[in-house]
């Protein structure tokens, strides 16, 4: 590996998690992850060859996509309770 070829690396590295990573970042499985896939509900990755790999602001936008709004919520329970 060239000394440009690891400095792309280690640049890509900052970016990007492996799914044992991600795993741990969410304290999930290694397994889980790899379902959220299979079930498309997951965060969206990059395949590299077999180098599977999740951009952290891709993984970021995932989980602000899936924030639960208290407001609405309890606005729907009110309005059944009625």
């Amino acid at each position: 590996m060239t000394m440009e070829t690891a400095q792309i690396t280690s640049i890509v590295r900052l970016d990007y998690l492996e799914p044992a990573e991600l795993a741990r970042e969410l304290d999930v499985s290694p397994r889980t992850i790899h379902r959220w896939h299979v079930m498309r509900i997951g965060p969206p990755r990059v395949t590299i060859g077999r180098t599977v790999l999740y951009r952290r602001e891709s993984v970021r936008q995932w989980l602000a996509d899936r924030e639960e709004r208290q407001g609405r919520a309890s606005g729907r329970r009110l309005a059944a309770a009625r």
